[in-house]
């Protein structure tokens, strides 16, 4: 029988050969998902730059943190963003709002306008805003190529297509964000859609 000091050499002794076999400055994996994520953007051809949160935000941390002027529908302002949550609003502009604005008005959409995204504050009832993470966007209106104005504050509750166009959108973001406040759901909203990623889903919308 070999003795157990012999085998504990022996063990210590290959961990040692291991490590040195492992490749040296190997990222963690989270930074490769978030080189994985910024390759998304590339591809997809979102408008962005790497910009990291200021220092003076505090505790309030975003993962990956994009500052995005266009995905897949320029923006009137650009905005900071989790990179994954950027690539959400990408494919909720190609694949919903574009597809909406074609059924209502035959137009695509040049431009969404938005109250802001990143923003290091708490919600009204003390909780952390999805904003302060760069999960969250405060959509006020859209501007078809052919520069008609749909605006959230003016025509939710208008008849016609421009009313209907928004609840539309609205229902189709309930589908791909967890949390949609719209109008419907109290006064901060009287202006503009919410959107977030976070824990907690509601959709914030009535009929048309």
């Amino acid at each position: 029988m070999i003795p157990w000091r012999v085998v504990k050499r022996t063990l210590v002794l290959f961990a040692a050969i291991l490590a040195s076999c492992a490749p040296r400055g190997t990222p963690p994996p989270e930074a490769d998902a978030g080189r994985q994520c910024l390759v998304a953007l590339d591809r997809l051809g979102v408008a962005y730059q790497v910009a990291p949160v200021p220092a003076a935000a505090g505790s309030c941390e975003v993962d990956n943190p994009v500052r995005v002027s266009a995905a897949a529908i320029a923006w009137d302002q650009p905005g900071i963003v989790a990179c994954r949550f950027a690539v959400i609003l990408d494919r909720f502009a190609r694949e919903d709002v574009t597809p909406l604005a074609r059924q209502y008005f035959g137009e695509t959409v040049a431009e969404m306008r938005n109250f802001g995204t990143y923003a290091c504050r708490t919600t009204r009832g003390g909780h952390e805003s999805l904003h302060a993470e760069g999960k969250a966007i405060d959509i006020a209106s859209f501007i078809l190529v052919d520069g008609t104005v749909i605006s959230v504050e003016r025509d939710w509750r208008a008849k016609g297509a421009k009313g209907r166009f928004l609840h539309a959108v609205a229902l189709a973001a309930c589908a791909r964000f967890s949390l949609v406040l719209t109008p419907d759901a109290d006064r901060d909203h009287f202006n503009h859609l919410h959107l977030d990623a976070g824990p907690y889903r509601s959709c914030g919308v009535r009929g048309p």
